[in-house]
């Protein structure tokens, strides 16, 4: 009976499940309860702020970078230009700060890019490689690991995720900047354009997508999970990165004023916070990851099934608490795994997984993709509110700080100068000469003659630019 029962409590925790699809909601409860707690014991908080330091000495060498490879297929300066269609998701302080860096860069010339390219490249992704390494100590925190990995094999797999990130921002600067301009410029008409413009954001979310599930899978130093055990927890953290970029985004444009607080340094704060906040929503993804894994005794590893205790990774060979004591190892043996995982485990430990695909996270990434689709037509409103909302506190803000003897007060705007005599008579005559061309059917008919050569030259002009973008992609596929 005590068996019997014992069974019935795990199939009613997920204990056996073979898929996160599979965990009910009691599963869900200790999962959840167990994320908080690790929260706090891991101190997630001061972890992110150690990565962000090791992130933005990172950012610069990565952006040498981007614009050294992106230089070799296009003009690296309008870089900047296509990074203002994400203003309203990413804080405007960044975009500012990332656009000076690469103004700087391109206006070295086209022989310093060369350099940079063939020499500084390696140092630059040299560089940015430790970022990424404490990205992967940041990983090996939230699934409760100890670094394993060689020197060279821990360097290797980092260079190989820097050189991924630098394409990432490659086809990030394609999708929001590029390809619109390909299509205007093709003349694809209206349609194509807004359709190009609401698709390459689900798109550009699917490749963030991919971007930390193979973080969660190759970050940590332990057996790799199988890619349905950390679709979960990168769906989630990509839509509450998104949500908590553009909430923070709004409140930095409408309500905090960093720059007032910290003057010239406004805007490296506002980079400073943008960067832990990302940081802290995708250590917490990973701790939702492994508290996922944590929950069954099933084997989450890639490979033949294991029995718990040999497979690798903490996360996969024990089992977490349930109710509201979860915490890692409240549940364990003095061996470091249960008895009654090593029981089913050692039942199967001789067969293939021999799992299909799963699909059970599709629904999510159907929402992500909407919710991105919703923020990209709700942007425009938002702003337009924030704008009204922002210039009403801050005319009451200036008000009390200027009664208080805190800020100057405002200097009187100077009066335009008075036309001179010579401007007064000049305006007249173009006034009375309007009007005796508005009347005059002559010009009317030679402003009709002209708006038809206009709209022909516009046509010639377009199939020029089609001719000469089909030969620019004869060369860069020539090459």
């Amino acid at each position: 009976m005590a068996s019997s029962n014992q069974t019935r409590s795990n199939n009613d925790r997920g204990r056996t499940a073979e898929t996160p699809s599979e965990i009910p909601a009691a599963g869900w409860k200790d999962i959840l309860l167990r994320v908080k707690e690790q929260i706090s014991e891991d101190r997630v908080s001061l972890v992110a702020a150690g990565t962000t330091f090791y992130l933005l000495l990172a950012l610069f060498p990565a952006i040498a970078a981007m614009v050294s490879i992106y230089g070799l297929f296009a003009d690296a300066s309008t870089i900047g230009d296509h990074l203002n269609s994400m203003k309203g998701v990413v804080p405007d302080s960044v975009i500012d700060i990332v656009g000076t860096q690469v103004k700087s860069l391109t206006s070295q010339g086209d022989k310093s890019l060369g350099f940079a390219f063939v020499i500084g490249l390696v140092l630059a992704l040299w560089s940015t490689n430790s970022g990424v390494k404490s990205m992967f100590e940041a990983m090996n925190i939230a699934y409760n690991e100890r670094e394993k990995r060689s020197f060279v094999m821990l360097n290797l797999q980092s260079l190989i995720f820097t050189v991924g990130g630098v394409i990432f921002a490659g086809v990030f600067v394609f999708l929001v900047g590029i390809l619109p301009a390909i299509i205007e410029m093709v003349g694809f008409g209206d349609a194509a354009q807004t359709a190009v413009a609401i698709i390459r954001w689900p798109v550009l979310l699917a490749v963030v997508l991919l971007a930390i599930a193979l973080l969660y899978r190759y970050g940590p130093s332990r057996d790799h999970p199988e890619w349905r055990w950390v679709t979960w927890g990168s769906v989630v953290t990509a839509v509450i990165w998104l949500l908590a970029s553009v909430l923070f985004s709004w409140y930095v444009k409408n309500f905090a004023n960093y720059n007032a607080t910290y003057g010239s340094l406004g805007a490296v704060i506002g980079l400073l916070m943008w960067t832990w906040v990302s940081v802290f929503v995708l250590i917490v993804g990973g701790e939702l990851n492994s508290e996922i894994e944590h929950q069954t005794e099933h084997d989450t590893t890639v490979g033949m099934a294991r029995p718990m205790g040999q497979r690798g990774a903490v996360m996969a060979d024990t089992l977490g608490s349930t109710g509201s004591g979860a915490g890692k190892g409240d549940d364990y043996d003095e061996s470091g795994w249960s008895d009654e995982g090593q029981g089913e485990g050692g039942r199967r430990g001789g067969q293939g997984k021999g799992k299909g695909l799963d699909l059970s996270w599709a629904p999510l990434a159907l929402g992500a993709a909407g919710a991105v689709l919703a923020f990209d037509l709700l942007l425009p409103s938002i702003r337009r509110a924030g704008r009204s909302t922002r210039s009403e506190l801050g005319h009451q803000s200036a008000n009390l700080l200027r009664q208080a003897g805190l800020m100057k007060p405002a200097p009187a705007p100077e009066p335009p100068p008075p036309p001179t005599l010579r401007e007064q008579m000049q305006r007249v005559r173009n006034s009375r000469r309007l009007k005796r061309i508005r009347n005059s059917r002559q010009v009317r008919r030679a402003e009709a003659e002209l708006h038809s050569w206009v709209d022909e030259a516009a046509n010639q002009a377009r199939i020029v630019r089609r001719k000469g973008l089909i030969a620019w992609l004869k060369r860069i596929f020539s090459r």
